[in-house]
């Protein structure tokens, strides 16, 4: 076994599996070698706005400003990890919009229950209801929001991910963290209850009105 994914790494990838998008993509935030990509079905192409060198992007930019991109360019857009190191939310969002065709999808993911982590910064988390506001406030309609991974066995997990020394032992207590959550979450309300305010994330796909 190589290159186990943490729980809530893991439900990401498997949202966008499911995702088909056609024409040229808008990917904030990503990498040309991101693993991401090919998952995404459909005939398209990325185009990859980032300041770091090392993702190869097609723009150096820094996205806390306005894009030097034109109105309704792509067809589609998809943000995964990074509002969260973003600390003008309402402008990157308001950007990235402005740049897709009315129709076009927009993706992104957000982690929820996740320690802090760089990139360079790490700032905020975001609800269900945070979504919601941001949909509304640019003028788009939520299609679906996905809980990626919850409850209080794998919120310990991905607590410890990075800690575990090798893939055995990451593939072991993640198996362990899943199957305990779903055992107590089908037996016990009050466990389904707690668990659903412990979401390790979010995976949420929009349209431009």
């Amino acid at each position: 076994m190589t290159n186990i994914k943490s729980i809530i790494r893991e439900g990401e990838y498997a949202q966008v599996e499911k995702l088909t998008l056609t024409g040229t993509i808008l990917d904030i935030g990503g990498s040309t070698k991101s693993g991401y990509h090919e998952l995404i079905k459909g005939t398209h192409s990325f185009f990859v706005v980032n300041l770091d060198p090392a993702c190869e992007p097609n723009l150096f930019h820094d996205i806390e400003t306005p894009f030097p991109l034109q109105d309704s360019q792509f067809d589609n857009a998809i943000c995964l990890n990074v509002l969260e190191h973003i600390f003008e939310t309402n402008l990157v969002f308001s950007e990235i919009v402005r740049c897709v065709k009315s129709g076009g999808t927009l993706a992104f993911a957000t982690p929820f229950m996740h320690h802090i982590h760089g990139s360079p910064d790490d700032y905020l988390r975001y609800t269900e209801s945070a979504y919601r506001r941001l949909a509304e406030k640019n003028n788009c309609k939520i299609t679906s929001i996905t809980t990626l991974g919850e409850g209080f066995f794998s919120l310990g997990y991905q607590c410890i991910f990075g800690a575990l020394p090798n893939d055995f032992l990451k593939h072991y207590f993640k198996r362990i963290a899943i199957r305990s959550d779903m055992f107590l979450n089908k037996i016990s309300r009050k466990y389904r209850t707690l668990s659903s305010r412990l979401p390790l994330g979010h995976f949420v796909v929009m349209v431009k009105q």
